[in-house]
């Protein structure tokens, strides 16, 4: 079978997603990618309850949380006090973690907000630093195919971080921008019998953020991230939009409010809310702090999916300078199958502490880079390395891994605006040891569509930015009556062979893909084996 019959034509089964932002925590397996954009196939394999981990101090149970709003009922207590984050300089902080093998989950849109001025941000030292720690854990399944059997998921995970914000906003009309420092990011995750680490590269732990138009982006200015690593410290509760829970008059005890809707898409990672009943209410007013607990129902939209929340949480701030300074929360989410994720339920428990730092430890003089605000595109852009396939991408943060095979990945370009495309990728099956011409090429694309072959919108030959012979052809036709685009890419490799890629993008929504397909090659770079390749441990890339 020709390769591009493979990754034209054939359907693909998902590899192992891991999404820990929306809900914090949604893993998928077994998804079938139709050749169609849009046509999934939900299965899951079946696996053994994880055993249990440790987890840190819990909220009180989900079902035992009716809405405020709805019932009148008094939420139960969380716990009695929420200790105080040990010091970031002592050992409990920074546990010996190993580091963690190279997943490929996609997460959140990530969508770039729309341009606005830059503004040049040097190096800086303030007092304004704050110490935030997060505990998280989840747990929850997806279901089998036709009531087969589900998988089990669990996760426990702890940040550690200073916090600067250099620009403050509501992050919708009024950006907030800022820096960041990483101590301690680490997550465990247990998927039916297998269990992994995620952790934080060194090269990556200060990070600059960026808020606007709702669109939270964290980024490393001088080396990208990965997706794992994107998903790990963009999580729910976002400490940056914390104080937007509080109520807007003075307080006494008793006094209710409810949570607008604009502040809860950030803090619970949604794009939108369609539905909302939390309501909060005063319970302690105490020595300059106030304790407030919320509850209710939340109902919004992500990627496609509908999640569906039962939200409590419990949170203190400052009275003289309106800062939250300790939350625990608790969510149950029913989410649907949205466009790279499956169906997903399950619970999330988090606490986080937050304190002033009078003399920062990580964000200091020197270890701070210039920023441009709104960041360039290049430093947001992500890492995707297949060492099997002996490549690294850079790419748009828009793009995600929905299938990570030895023979084949699959990326999907999804924002706001929907599925915009897909691209598949693989190393090609042709062995001849004459060059392939681009007539020959166009001849092999025509014979892959067969009946579903319209005509060829263009044919061209380059050089690649690796220096490699590279191949592309446009071709139009129809699948079931949906008029399709597909651009086919052969690259030469320096070891000799081909890659070869189709990309597949609907006609409707092909003025929204903008030829993406062009800055997602030029992003593909090739790993060159070294001899710690032969034990398993890592490739130098060859431009």
């Amino acid at each position: 079978m020709s390769i591009f019959t493979k990754l034209t034509g054939s359907p693909l089964r998902s590899g192992l997603r891991v999404w820990l932002l929306a809900s914090t925590f949604v893993a998928c397996g077994g998804l079938f990618v139709s050749p169609v954009l849009g046509q999934n196939e939900g299965q899951s394999p079946s696996a053994q309850r994880p055993s249990a981990v440790r987890t840190p101090p819990l909220p009180p149970r989900i079902q035992d949380l009716p809405s405020t709003k709805s019932s009148g009922q008094r939420t139960p207590a969380l716990p009695q006090a929420i200790q105080p984050p040990t010091s970031p300089g002592s050992p409990a902080t920074r546990p010996t973690v190993a580091p963690p093998p190279m997943v490929t989950p996609p997460s959140r849109v990530q969508a770039q907000p729309a341009p606005a001025a830059p503004t040049v941000v040097s190096p800086v030292a303030s007092d304004k630093v704050d110490w935030i720690e997060l505990r998280i854990s989840a747990e929850g399944q997806f279901p089998g195919q036709s009531g087969g059997r589900s998988t089990a998921i669990k996760m426990d995970g702890h940040l550690a971080y200073e916090e600067q914000v250099l620009q403050s906003g509501n992050g919708r009309t009024t950006p907030i921008q800022g820096l960041r420092a990483y101590r301690t990011a680490a997550a465990q995750f247990q998927v039916g019998d297998k269990s992994f680490q995620v952790q934080l590269r060194p090269e990556v732990t200060r990070l600059a953020f960026y808020m606007a138009e709702g669109q939270f982006t964290i980024f490393s200015p001088e080396n990208p991230l990965t997706r794992d690593e994107l998903d790990l410290l963009d999580v729910i509760a976002n400490s940056i939009l914390l104080d937007q829970l509080l109520p807007a008059q003075p307080v006494s005890m008793g006094f209710s409010w409810e949570i607008p809707d604009e502040a809860l898409p950030g803090l619970l990672g949604l794009e939108s809310i369609t539905e909302n009943t939390l309501q909060g209410r005063i319970t302690q007013i105490t020595q300059g702090f106030a304790e407030a607990e919320v509850s209710g129902k939340v109902q919004g939209r992500v990627m496609g999916a509908t999640s569906q929340m039962q939200v409590a949480m419990r949170f203190q701030w400052s009275l003289m300078d309106r800062r939250v300074t300790a939350l625990a929360l608790a969510l149950r989410d029913n989410r649907t199958a949205g466009y790279v994720d499956s169906p997903f339920q399950g619970t999330v428990r988090l606490q986080l502490t937050r304190q002033r730092r009078p003399e920062p430890q990580l964000l200091t003089p020197g270890k701070i880079p210039t920023l441009t605000f709104p960041p360039p595109e290049e430093q947001t852009r992500l890492v995707f390395r297949s060492s099997s396939g002996g490549f690294q991408i850079v790419h748009d943060r828009r793009w995600y891994v929905v299938t990570d095979a030895p023979d084949m990945v699959v990326f999907r370009l999804v924002d706001q605006r929907g599925l915009l495309g897909q691209c598949n990728l693989a190393r090609s099956d042709f062995q001849g040891t004459a060059q392939l011409t681009l007539a020959a090429f166009q001849n092999n694309v025509r014979q892959t569509l067969g009946d579903s072959f319209g005509q060829f919108l263009g044919a061209d030959e380059m050089e690649s930015p690796t220096g490699h012979r590279l191949l592309r052809i446009h071709a139009l036709g129809r699948t079931d009556d949906l008029k399709i685009h597909w651009i086919y890419y052969l690259l030469g490799s320096p070891r000799g062979g081909y890659y070869a890629a189709v990309f597949t993008v609907d006609d409707l929504s092909w003025p929204l893909f903008e030829e993406a397909d062009r800055k997602f090659m030029e992003g593909l770079h090739f790993l060159e084996p070294t001899a710690a390749t032969a034990t398993g441990s890592s490739s130098a890339m060859s431009r």
